[in-house]
């Protein structure tokens, strides 16, 4: 039984999909409306934002609570809201 990297195709796929379609969204995007000759250079950038972006969206799935404009919010199963909690933020003046 070989193991590695050319063994696991169905794991490599979405991932190179997912970055693959970021990338192209964004050089899309760029040369439509943008025209930055900038963007060539840093086009690095957009995976590497993927990847970081990744625990929040491991976190919002986990999750059924959000805080929005100082009230922590619960999602329901049915896509609507119920205020939990009003935060109360004291500003010094």
């Amino acid at each position: 039984m070989e193991t590695g990297w050319p063994a696991r195709p169905i794991l490599v796929a979405p991932a190179a999909a997912v970055l693959g379609a970021s990338v192209m969204s964004a050089a899309v995007i760029n040369t439509r409306f943008v025209r930055d000759e900038s963007f060539w250079r840093y086009v690095w950038v957009v995976p590497v934002l993927d990847y970081f972006r990744l625990p929040l969206l491991v976190y919002s799935s986990l999750t059924s609570e959000t805080v929005w404009r100082g009230r922590r919010l619960h999602i329901n199963p049915d896509c609507t809201t119920n205020i939990v909690a009003e935060h109360v933020e004291e500003r010094s003046e």
